[in-house]
């Protein structure tokens, strides 16, 4: 019974990831409480479909009440992994339901496609340079100056993400919004030495463009008296020297993170294919156990079925044995009968 049940849900989930929308229709037909199943991640159908960027899916599974705010096992919502893997459909239908663009994720590493603890979907669109899913929660007004809290990179901003991946459109966007070009991460790091310590060239040349551009404004707007006097006060060469040390301790930290990140997302790829690979095991046993089950209740049929016809032999057997005694009483009195009458005659 337990092992029935626990294939059902995961044939539910095998659905909502594929997309078979007839499917899980007919599995959350049969049983509602199906829509709560997780998985190995602890994601939800919802979650999956989401991932897949499977609007039908997603569709059905909104209109059945599925949880919009539930979370995985590394604080993922659905709306999470919608943005990470920029489907902007389900992007845009979770966020019609109210989707929370302020949910944080706990992921303890911090990996080059933007997650990572407290990371918001405007982090994982901004990290994965999807731009459509970012335009989306922007809209929605998803805080652009958003921190994550890694422990390797923390403090980014969805700018300083987009920059250290090297995703322009994505940059420009959020440049676009307002974003703060001259924030610093716990480190220091702003996303312009994110993007030089990368090698993100059209970044950088965007980066500088921008800030360039708020500071002519800035000057504009009531600011040149400030900016001569800047201008005028050249800083001593020390200070210039010890700028220039900071500069360049800020490129080396950001290449360090590089390293760190790559190897933390080799790790973290490698512990979802091992994860993978046990679900799958998991699933051949689940499969072979439904099977014996088949097998063992086809079994228990035919065995029943034989019973049943042993239990019909022995009746017409003892209903023949009846018979053939009422035939030889009747046969043995009717001979009776006659001797009886040959007897008188003689």
């Amino acid at each position: 019974m337990f092992s029935a049940i626990f294939n059902t849900k995961a044939r539910v989930l095998r659905a909502a990831e594929s997309g078979d929308v007839p499917e899980l229709a007919r599995l959350l037909e049969n049983n509602s409480a199906n829509i709560a199943s997780r998985d190995w991640y602890g994601f939800s159908p919802l979650h999956l479909a989401a991932r897949e960027g499977h609007e039908g899916a997603v569709r059905l599974l909104l209109e059945k009440n599925a949880d919009i705010a539930a979370k995985g096992n590394y604080g993922f919502s659905p709306l999470h992994l919608a943005a990470m893997h920029g489907h902007e459909g389900a992007v845009k239908l979770l966020l019609e339901k109210n989707a929370d663009v302020a949910a944080r994720g706990k992921a303890r590493v911090c990996v080059r496609a933007g997650g990572g603890v407290g990371a918001s979907p405007l982090h994982l669109a901004a990290g994965n340079g999807h731009e459509g899913a970012l335009k989306l929660l922007l809209e929605k007004n998803a805080d652009i100056a958003a921190r994550g809290k890694a422990r390797v990179c923390g403090g980014l901003s969805p700018l300083q993400w987009a920059a250290m991946n090297g995703h322009e459109g994505a940059v420009r966007l959020l440049l676009e919004n307002n974003a703060d070009i001259a924030a610093r991460d716990e480190v220091g790091c702003t996303a312009l030495d994110e993007a030089q310590g990368r090698g993100h060239d059209a970044v950088v040349a965007l980066l500088e463009e921008a800030a360039a551009a708020r500071q002519q404004a800035t000057v504009g707007q009531g600011g040149i008296h400030r900016a001569e006097a800047e201008r005028d006060s050249s800083p001593a060469p020390a200070l210039q020297a010890a700028e220039e040390e900071a500069r360049q301790a800020r490129e080396e930290l950001a290449r360090t993170r590089q390293q760190l990140d790559a190897a933390l997302q080799a790790a973290l790829e490698e512990a979802r294919r091992a994860g993978e690979e046990l679900a799958r095991e998991r699933e051949g046993r689940e499969a072979a156990e439904e099977e014996a089950r088949r097998v063992g209740e086809q079994l228990a049929r035919e065995r029943e079925g034989r019973e049943s016809a042993e239990e019909e032999a022995r009746r017409v057997g003892e209903e023949l044995e009846r018979t053939r005694e009422h035939l030889d009483a009747v046969l043995k009195a009717h001979t009776s009968h006659l001797h009886g009458g040959v007897a008188q005659r003689h």
